[in-house]
């Protein structure tokens, strides 16, 4: 009888594990079954050996494959992707950075707003410049075909400001931009004229006359030659 202690016997070994005669899994047992099998202790030894080393092999196989695979497992904070998902993540990456393509939209919006500003202010005649400047930063504006009290149809601007309702922007300015409105209407007030490129006010009831306007020398010489010819007739 040999006493084994301490020795693994694979399960493939002839007379150890499962495939011993009554063994039931017991190692003294198998190894007993083994020698006899195999002739002698030494060729049990030695079967058992080379078993052993295969089985060491396989086991340096498996721990170089499961580093390589540690290696490919996502970090901790990583993202897992699909097939689809990583296209568009690579589209998306060669419109530029976060930061410019923030900076882009914010100018797309810009853009869009003075536009709207513009097509607001022709209808309404105000000065663009003004009205943008006028305007709150939460103020989006639009024009529509409206019917005016002779049922024609026109066109009229209109102002909404944050999650109010839309007023009509000639109301709106009345209401809010009252001091601003002779620099915001292009037409000026019906008062005032425009005389090359010179405003003059109308006067009224007591009010000193207006300053008469410059002359150029061309001018002068003929209104001399005027009053000249007035004074000879006489």
């Amino acid at each position: 009888m040999y006493l084994l202690r301490g020795m693994y016997l694979s399960p493939n070994s002839e007379g150890g594990g499962s495939n011993g005669s009554g063994s039931n899994g017991d190692p003294n047992t198998g190894f007993n079954n083994l020698v006899q099998k195999q002739g002698s202790s030494d060729a049990a030894g030695i079967l058992l050996y080379q078993e052993n080393h295969s089985l060491r092999g396989k086991n340096r196989e498996l721990e170089t494959e499961i580093e390589k695979l540690k290696k490919k497992v996502p970090g901790k904070e990583a993202v897992i992707l699909t097939d689809d998902q990583a296209q568009t993540w690579t589209a998306y990456q060669a419109l530029g950075t976060p930061d410019e393509i923030t900076a882009v939209q914010t100018n797309a919006k810009k853009f869009e707003r003075k536009i709207n500003v513009t097509a607001a202010a022709a209808v309404a005649k105000y000065s663009t410049d003004v009205l943008l400047h006028l305007a709150p930063e939460n103020a989006t504006f639009s024009t529509k075909q409206v019917q005016d009290t002779e049922g024609n149809q026109v066109q009229a601007a209109y102002i909404k400001v944050g999650e109010g309702n839309e007023v009509e922007l000639s109301q709106y300015a009345g209401e809010n931009w009252k001091p601003f409105l002779p620099s915001l209407t292009i037409a000026g007030d019906p008062q005032q004229q425009q005389v090359q490129g010179t405003r003059y006010i109308q006067q009224q009831g007591n009010q000193q006359p207006a300053k008469e306007k410059e002359l150029t020398p061309d001018e002068r010489k003929a209104k001399v030659k005027s009053r000249n010819r007035s004074y000879s007739s006489l």
